[in-house]
C-alpha cells in the first residue's frame, strides 16, 4: 500500500490480506472507525415511563397491499442489507473501534419542520444493552483459540479448514434448536461459527476491532444498521387525496374545495362499487406535492458523523429565509451549544451535540425469549415538547409525538418467533417521511380505500387541521408523518416500505353493528345504502337520522329495533 494513501487501520488490513478466503468477498480498504457517543446518563432512564407502546410483530412476508401507486411512491428498491442500509463512503461497514457492552444508547438527531430534535434511544434485547451479544460472541471467539479457554475448541465438530465465502453466510444451514436447550441460548449464527472458526484456525493473534471488522462483513453489517438515507424518499412527496382535492394547484384548500370533498371524492367511483381504492385515486394525476424534503431525516451521532453536512443543512432548513429560524426546538439546542444564532454554528459546535440533554429519551426492550418484557416507552421530554403536548399520544402500535408541522411515531418490532430467528446480534433503525399524509390521516383503517363514510368525514378533519382559523387550509397544516422504527434484526427496512395508517386523528369507537345490519352490509364498508337495505324505504329513513342516504353501524346500533 502507498504511504499516501490514508488507513487509520493498517494491521486490519494486512491480516485481511493473508486471510485467502475473504479477499475476492471483501473490499481491502479499511473501515472507517465509529463509535457511538459516549453520553451522561439520561435523566428519564429509570423514570416512570409518559406514555408506552406494544412492540410489533415484524411482517415477514411484506404482504401489505401494493399496486403502482405504491411503487410511484418510493417502496424500498431492494430487499436486502447491503441494498438498505448505510455504508461508509468507501462503500464499507461502519464499524466502531471500541464498545461498550453494557451501553445501550443510541443518539439520533431528527430534521423536522418543527426544529431539530435529539432522540436518545436506550436499546436492550433480553434486559442487556443491544451490543451486548455481539461483544460476547467476540470474547467466546477470541477464547476460542486457545484450548484451554473454550471447551469445544479441542472437539472434531468443528471443520479443519478456513471457512469459505459458500459457508454459513446467512445461518440458513444452521440446525435447529436441539431438544434441552434453553430458550435463552441463541443460536448460532452463520457470521458467529464463521468467526470462530478463522480465529480458531489463523495463524496470526485476531485483535479485537479485527474480530468485530470480520462480523460486520459476514453477518452483513455492524450491531447497529441505519437505513439509508434515501430509502422510500420519492413516497415523501406522495399525497394523491391532496392533489384531487387542491384543483388549482396553489398548495392551499379554499373553502369552497373544502365544502365539495365529499362530491369531488365520491365521483371517482368509477366502477360503482361504493368504495375509491387508490387506484382510483391516482388514475389521472399525478401525485407528487412537495412537502418537507431534509437532505437527511435521521442521523445517527457518532465519531463518523458528517458535523459540516449537519451545519449545512441547519442553515438550509432552519436559516432566516426559511420562517424556521426562531423555533422553541432550534433556539433551545443553539443555547446549550453556547451560540445565539445559525450564523454562529460551527462543526465543532454540533460535535458537543453528545453532550446536550435529549429532547426525548426512549426506552426500547426486545427479547429473543417469552419471558422477556418488551415494550417502547418515553421516559423523558424536553421542554419546548412538553410545551406542545405534556404527553404523547398512544394507539396500540406507536406512540406519537406532536411537533410543529409534523407527527413523529416511535415503534418497535421483531418477529414472531425472536427465539428461533438468525438476528446477528443486530439492530436497525430507520427513519421515514411517509407519503399520502392527508390519505392516511382519513383512512381510518389503513386499507388503502375509502367507504363513503371515510369520505364525508374530509371535510371534518381539514376544519381540524385549519391551526390559524383562516377558512383555509394550507399544505404546510397538513402534519408530515414522520415514522421512526426500531427492530430486532435487520428488519426495519420491511417495516417501514409500506405507508401506514395515521395514529395521529383521534376518532370516535366504532359501535358494533347488530347481525340484521351485518347480513345486508353486501360490501362490508360499515354502512347500509337503500339498495343494500332489504327493508321498506320508511324504515330505511326512521333508521337513517342524519337523513344522509346512508345507515351507520352507530344509528343502526342506537335504533329501537335493535
Amino acid at each position: 500500500m502507498s504511504t499516501d494513501t490514508p488507513n487509520p487501520r493498517p494491521n486490519v488490513t494486512r491480516r485481511r490480506l493473508r486471510w485467502f478466503c475473504c479477499v475476492a468477498a471483501i473490499a481491502v480498504g479499511g473501515g472507517v472507525a465509529q463509535t457511538v457517543v459516549s453520553v451522561g446518563a439520561a435523566d428519564g432512564e429509570t423514570a416512570e415511563p409518559l406514555a408506552r407502546c406494544a412492540v410489533q410483530p415484524v411482517n415477514i412476508s411484506g404482504s401489505a397491499m401494493r399496486s403502482p401507486a405504491d411503487v410511484r411512491g418510493g417502496l424500498a428498491p431492494g430487499d436486502g442489507v447491503p441494498a438498505n442500509y448505510r455504508r461508509s463512503r468507501s462503500g464499507d461497514w461502519d464499524v466502531p473501534a471500541d464498545v461498550d457492552h453494557n451501553d445501550p444508547r443510541v443518539r439520533l438527531l431528527l430534521a423536522t419542520p418543527g426544529g431539530p430534535i435529539i432522540v436518545e434511544l436506550l436499546v436492550s434485547v433480553d434486559g442487556r444493552s443491544f451490543r451486548a451479544a455481539r461483544e460476547e460472541w467476540i470474547d467466546e471467539a477470541l477464547a476460542s483459540a486457545d484450548p484451554a479457554g473454550d471447551p469445544a475448541a479441542g472437539s472434531n465438530s468443528e471443520s479443519s479448514q478456513p471457512a469459505t465465502d459458500t459457508q454459513d453466510t446467512d445461518g440458513a444451514d444452521e440446525p435447529s434448536e436441539p431438544a434441552g436447550v434453553s430458550a435463552e441460548t441463541h443460536e448460532q449464527s452463520g457470521a458467529r461459527r464463521r468467526l470462530r472458526r478463522y480465529v480458531r484456525h489463523s495463524r496470526i493473534d485476531v485483535e479485537r476491532d479485527e474480530a468485530r471488522w470480520l462480523l460486520a462483513q459476514w453477518a452483513p453489517g455492524p450491531a447497529l444498521l441505519q437505513l439509508r438515507e434515501d430509502f422510500a424518499a420519492e413516497r415523501a412527496s406522495f399525497a394523491p387525496l391532496w392533489a384531487i382535492l387542491d384543483v388549482n394547484g396553489d398548495h392551499r384548500l379554499s373553502r369552497e374545495e373544502v365544502t365539495s370533498t365529499t362530491v369531488r371524492l365520491w365521483a371517482r367511483d368509477k366502477n360503482e362499487d361504493d368504495w375509491v381504492d387508490l387506484a382510483e385515486l391516482t388514475a389521472d394525476r399525478s401525485p407528487a406535492v412537495q412537502y418537507w424534503r431534509p437532505r437527511s431525516l435521521g442521523t445517527v451521532l457518532s465519531d463518523a458523523t458528517d458535523w459540516n453536512q449537519i451545519r449545512r443543512q441547519w442553515a438550509d432548513l432552519y436559516g432566516p429565509e426559511s420562517g424556521r429560524s426562531e423555533n422553541p426546538l432550534l433556539l433551545r439546542i443553539l443555547r446549550d451549544l453556547g451560540v445565539t444564532d445559525l450564523a454562529s454554528l460551527s462543526a465543532d459546535h454540533l460535535k458537543r451535540l453528545a453532550e446536550v440533554p435529549a429532547d426525548v429519551v426512549v426506552r426500547v426492550d426486545l427479547g429473543t425469549n417469552a419471558e422477556a418484557e418488551t415494550g417502547v416507552a418515553v421516559t423523558q421530554l424536553s421542554e419546548p415538547l412538553r410545551s406542545v403536548e405534556e404527553t404523547p399520544a398512544t394507539s396500540e402500535q406507536a406512540i406519537v409525538l406532536r411537533v410543529d408541522g409534523c407527527a413523529i411515531e416511535l415503534a418497535a418490532a421483531q418477529p414472531p418467533n425472536a427465539a428461533a430467528s438468525n438476528w446477528n446480534g443486530q439492530i436497525s433503525l430507520g427513519t421515514v417521511q411517509d407519503g399520502s399524509p392527508l390519505l392516511r390521516m382519513v383512512d381510518a383503517d389503513g386499507d388503502r380505500r375509502l367507504s363513503l363514510g371515510e369520505i364525508e368525514e374530509v371535510s371534518a378533519i381539514l376544519d381540524e387541521l385549519d391551526a390559524n382559523g383562516d377558512g383555509d387550509i394550507s399544505a404546510t397544516e397538513v402534519p408530515i408523518p414522520i415514522r421512526l422504527m426500531v427492530t430486532l434484526g435487520a428488519h426495519a427496512h420491511g417495516m417501514l416500505k409500506t405507508p401506514s395508517a395515521s395514529a395521529f386523528t383521534a376518532r370516535p369507537a366504532k359501535v358494533p353493528a347488530p347481525d340484521w345490519f351485518a347480513g345486508m352490509d353486501d360490501n362490508n364498508d360499515g354502512d347500509l345504502t337503500a339498495a343494500e337495505f332489504l327493508g321498506t324505504r320508511k324504515q330505511f329513513d326512521q333508521l337513517d337520522g342524519d337523513g344522509n342516504g346512508r345507515i351507520s353501524a352507530r344509528e343502526a346500533a342506537t335504533s329501537p329495533e335493535s
